[in-house]
């Protein structure tokens, strides 16, 4: 059942530090929010989007287009070349590929799957056919799935169609293709020590809980740290902290909604940052600080950092949103000089960021790039850290780097 489920996916959430995305029988938003909840980054519908499109509507209101993952099964039938089916491939929709996927590039999506249903764990090699008729250029990004074996396949997706990424599923459970043995690494990483547990930590965490998106997993990465966090919408007990941090997926009003929902939450970050108490924001939750966003036109933002959230450029061969890892230069101007860092990739999920900054005094920043353009990935003003890209879904560099942010404010 789906509490059964649910248990499941925080275990399995627990141990990770990398997104996580989960489908199978969701059907509503209240079915997206139970794992967003249980440890969900992302969710990954095919059979309820087909019939009712505007459930994008409804759960990228909530956590955003980036979200959700739109799942296609395809296969060749009497009707059409490529022919969409639903229930798990066995029923037919009378849509064809290209037909639905022209549909959902006008739907609130951050992806969309699309899998051979006549290849798919077979291990019988590669759809080319499919990859074949796969537009080399769509908004969104897309992806792959369906018979992988081997990296001759892995080289043919790459010559036919370079934008696709890939989803393997039996050839690495199996032991076909094998996922790179790290045993020897669990230390070090391109030459640094890994962040392990610290002992010496007397910092306390309060995490503030607005109920958007996957929260719990910040908590487990800090605790993994030997921190003491805990998520907690109570003023009081924030106010016992040490350090606070805003996290957050989702649209931008549904956010500061949220957050101004809770009586007394704004005045209290607010008053945090200007006391220069340690504070660290995350995705949606960095670019609240700013004064607005171009998401949610009219909707004011806390307005702590001077600036505006804008729709990242679109640009030919340049999908929207921007998922995945990205190089982000300048970590080491955050950290300061004392902390060796080289610039490294970390993970975005996200359509909007701060593109111009109006005043940078007192402020350091670090850019990503999204096409030709460049934008706000990290911020340090006074003892706030802000972040566009999520560290504790960034593996061991992620951690590492939340690792030395704390080690700052433990003195």
């Amino acid at each position: 059942g789906r509490n059964s489920i649910a248990s499941c996916i925080y275990q399995i959430s627990e141990q990770l530090d990398i997104p996580l995305t989960v489908g199978g029988g969701i059907s509503s938003l209240d079915d997206a929010c139970t794992l967003f909840q249980n440890g969900a980054d992302k969710v990954c519908i095919n059979s309820a989007l087909v019939k009712n499109s505007k459930l994008a509507n409804e759960i990228s209101a909530v956590y955003g287009a980036q979200s959700i993952v739109a799942s296609i099964q395809v296969r060749p039938s009497r009707l059409l070349v490529w022919e969409v089916f639903v229930d798990s491939g066995r029923e037919p929709t009378g849509k064809s590929l290209l037909e639905w996927l022209k549909e959902l590039e006008m739907l609130p999506i951050g992806e969309v799957l699309i899998t051979s249903v006549r290849c798919d764990g077979t291990k019988s090699g590669i759809d080319r056919d499919l990859i074949d008729v796969i537009p080399k250029y769509f908004p969104k990004p897309l992806i792959y799935s369906g018979g992988i074996s081997s990296s001759r396949c892995l080289d043919y997706i790459s010559s036919a169609n370079n934008g696709l990424s890939i989803a393997i599923g039996r050839a690495l459970h199996d032991g076909t293709l094998k996922m790179p043995n790290f045993s020897s690494e669990l230390c070090r990483n391109n030459g640094k020590i890994l962040a392990q547990p610290n002992s010496s930590y007397r910092l306390k965490i309060g995490i503030i809980d607005l109920g958007l998106g996957n929260s719990g997993a910040l908590k487990r990465r800090l605790s993994l740290l030997g921190l003491d966090a805990f998520l907690t919408s109570s003023i009081n007990k924030l106010k016992t902290s040490d350090l606070i941090v805003l996290p957050g997926v989702g649209s931008f009003s549904h956010g500061i909604r949220s957050l101004r929902s809770i009586y007394g939450l704004e005045e209290l970050i607010i008053d945090w940052v200007n006391a220069n108490k340690p504070s660290i924001a995350i995705c949606l939750g960095m670019q609240l600080l700013f004064e607005s966003s171009e998401e949610s036109p009219g909707e004011k933002g806390l307005s702590i950092l001077s600036g505006n959230v804008k729709h990242l450029p679109r640009e030919r061969k340049i999908p929207l949103p921007n998922v995945g890892w990205s190089d982000v230069e300048g970590v080491h101007q955050l950290l300061g000089d004392d902390i060796p860092h080289d610039d490294q990739s970390y993970y975005f999920v996200h359509s909007y960021a701060v593109q111009e900054l109006i005043n940078l005094d007192d402020k350091h920043v670090a850019l990503g790039r999204h096409g030709s353009k460049s934008f706000l990935a990290a911020i340090r003003f006074k003892n706030l850290y802000a972040f566009q890209f999520h560290p504790e879904k960034s593996g061991t560099q992620g951690t590492w780097l939340l690792d030395q942010v704390i080690r700052k404010f433990n003195t």
